[in-house]
């Protein structure tokens, strides 16, 4: 739709994309008012999405960090009170433990099963929504 666009010009059409997106624009909508193409919106629209959770992700793992480190630190504070059969420091010392096994997903039992189906990708196609109802159902039972 046009010449190419510098760095600069790019990122601020990114940014104006994203914000109408945010508002309810359509794509197309975002695509007249930018005078760029549908494509290059939604491609605008998905690089501004990965780059938003690349930075919460990032974010995630600093704070789970700090709240590990703080956890440490409380539990260095109180561990000799707790070893020694101080009731109290060991409630905080569980507590403590708790939390830290919910931070790291220690306490999340996760469970892989292998579930053979013998269908087709075609007979699959050919379903009606009741019979792929009733195969899923029959899959979630196994």
């Amino acid at each position: 739709m046009g010449a190419t666009k510098s760095t600069e010009e790019r990122a601020e059409l990114m940014a104006k994309a994203f914000e109408l997106r945010k508002a309810g624009a359509s794509f197309a909508k975002i695509a007249r008012q930018l005078r760029i193409s549908s494509a290059t919106v939604h491609k605008y629209i998905q690089a501004q999405i990965k780059a938003y959770h690349d930075e919460a992700r990032e974010t995630n793992k600093a704070m789970i960090t700090l709240e590990l480190s703080r956890l440490d630190d409380m539990s260095l504070g109180i561990w000799s009170k707790a070893r020694a059969g101080e009731y109290k420091a060991i409630e905080a010392m569980i507590k403590i433990m708790e939390r830290r096994a919910k931070l790291l997903g220690l306490d999340t039992i996760q469970t892989a099963k292998q579930i053979n189906v013998s269908v087709t990708p075609e007979q699959i196609s050919e379903m009606s929504d009741d019979e792929l109802a009733n195969l899923i159902a029959q899959l979630e039972r196994q």
